[in-house]
């Protein structure tokens, strides 16, 4: 049987139909594909998202950390003015002063050195 009978003995309907088809086929196959690119962007949001509220989760751990050591810093200032109005002494300021600045920093040695600038032997002094 040859394609010309077979037309002939197969209703128009028919090949309209299996057009249709084709097209349904093709259509959804484009939106499966659509499908998995919307899938992947989701992913990708998601993903960054995360990353945005942990970068979020460390600003605020970090503007908090700044305000302790602005408080900090101020209650140094304090302390320091509050021992120079009483004490005179230069060496007893000087030691308020380090070790304020230790405990502020949190280090375990903090030393003040004088520079002594003599002509002949310019040197520090602890």
């Amino acid at each position: 049987m040859g394609l010309e009978q077979l037309s002939d003995q197969v209703s128009p309907v028919v090949f309209d139909m299996l057009a249709e088809v084709s097209q349904s086929i093709q259509y959804s196959c484009l939106i499966e594909e659509k499908s998995r690119e919307v899938e992947a962007a989701m992913d990708q949001l998601v993903a960054t998202n995360k990353q945005l509220q942990k970068t979020q989760d460390e600003l605020l751990r970090s503007k908090a950390r700044f305000r302790e050591l602005q408080a900090r810093e101020e209650l140094l200032k304090r302390r320091l003015s509050s021992h120079i109005r009483n004490s005179l002494e230069v060496d007893e300021i000087l030691k308020t002063a380090v070790q304020e600045i230790r405990s502020l920093l949190e280090i375990d040695r903090c030393e003040f050195l004088w520079y002594v600038s003599s002509e002949d032997n310019p040197h520090y002094e602890l």
